[in-house]
């Protein structure tokens, strides 16, 4: 039980990195162009 739940954490923490990324990057080439 406990490592399912670590396993879902550290793929939440993958997927709100990976989605802050893209906004920087977004808001970087927005501002860029």
């Amino acid at each position: 039980m406990v490592k399912d739940i670590q396993r879902i954490i550290e793929n939440l923490l993958i997927i709100f990195y990976n989605l802050g990324n893209e906004v920087v990057v977004l808001a970087g080439t927005g501002r860029g162009r």
